[in-house]
């Protein structure tokens, strides 16, 4: 198995600009952002913060589409209840994450992790 993790810590998010949340990447979602996943099957995605934010995670599949917004995994995290993703069995090729504060400026932690299947 390969593994692979990608975070920031006590990153500042505003209400004014989504932030990129994954260490190695600070690019436009629009552009090859996002941390190549190289025969990645699993993944683990945790965002803890002080006020309330939005996630928004996007991915890509293969060469021909890029990165899109993956609806069922975007959500809220607030100080209480983190935002959790546990993925299993999604053979992306690339993940890029963001956070927005959805009124006050948080302090927002992030950690990923993806793993390779057994079988390379």
């Amino acid at each position: 198995m390969i593994s692979q993790t990608a975070g920031r810590s006590a990153v500042t998010v505003t209400s004014g600009a989504a932030v990129a949340m994954l260490s190695v990447d600070t690019a436009d979602p629009t552009t090859a952002a996002g941390v190549a996943l190289a025969r990645a099957f699993s993944f683990a995605l945790i965002l803890t913060t002080t006020q309330d934010i939005n996630v928004r995670v996007y991915a890509a599949a293969g060469p021909n589409c890029g990165l899109t917004l993956v609806t069922g995994w975007n959500g809220t995290a607030t100080s209480a209840v983190p935002y959790q993703n546990f993925t299993s069995a999604t053979p992306i090729t690339r993940i890029y994450v963001t956070a927005q504060a959805t009124g006050a400026d948080a302090t927002v932690n992030c950690d990923f992790v993806a793993q390779s299947s057994a079988v390379l």
